[in-house]
């Protein structure tokens, strides 16, 4: 069971909060910024060691229990129950969930397809392509496509099938498929909590 963890930029003035949301829409108007949380800086939070510690224990062991957690991190469960609720409530773990592999379910061909999109209709191809079955991921991206969706396929005619329905999608331009010949590595690593732990001993 994997833990997903949001990341957060940091920002240590408001003036550089806004200047850093100014180069992002100058660089890319497609980039749609959650203003709710990076207008008031007050919600910018700080993680210390021991957040950091239960993040890098949740990423290897999603259904420790919190008594555990406590065992190893020499804190009280009480501790450990609320900085669990309070990484929750501030959107640093998203949600709990089963890492399944879907090679043993039959789903052998994993792709990578970009798509350009006509005019100003970005987000409704975008919410199209999301909601379709096979799709694991969207990614809006900078170069000459201007979306990224990463899907798996059990067939080729059912790879087949959804390129050509994606094609049929209203404003796309055209698609460019790749298939992954081989998964290297995949998910969330604990290495991010690690480097920022590292950098907390240092500063």
């Amino acid at each position: 069971m994997d833990v997903y963890v949001k990341s957060f930029s940091r920002v240590s003035h408001k003036t550089d909060l806004d200047t850093c949301l100014m180069f992002i829409h100058l660089v890319d108007s497609k980039l749609d910024i959650c203003l709710c949380r990076a207008v008031h800086i007050e919600i910018h939070m700080e993680l210390d060691r021991l957040d950091l510690k239960i993040l890098s224990i949740l990423l290897r062991e999603g259904r420790i229990s919190s008594r555990e957690l406590s065992r190893r991190l020499g804190v009280s469960v009480g501790t450990v129950e609320a900085r669990r609720k309070r990484l929750e409530d501030m959107g640093v773990i998203r949600r709990y969930t089963v890492d399944i592999d879907l090679e043993k379910l039959g789903y052998i061909f994993p792709v990578m397809i970009d798509v350009k999109v006509r005019g100003g209709f970005l987000r409704e191809v975008e919410e199209r392509l999301a909601s379709m079955p096979n799709v694991q991921a969207v990614y809006d991206i900078t170069g000459e496509y201007d979306i990224t969706l990463y899907a798996w396929f059990r067939t080729r005619s059912e790879l087949d099938s959804f390129i050509k329905e994606v094609q049929r999608i209203e404003y796309v331009d055209r698609t460019h498929t790749r298939l992954i010949l081989n998964i290297v590595s995949e998910g969330v690593k604990e290495g991010y909590v690690e480097s920022l732990l590292g950098s907390l001993s240092t500063s």
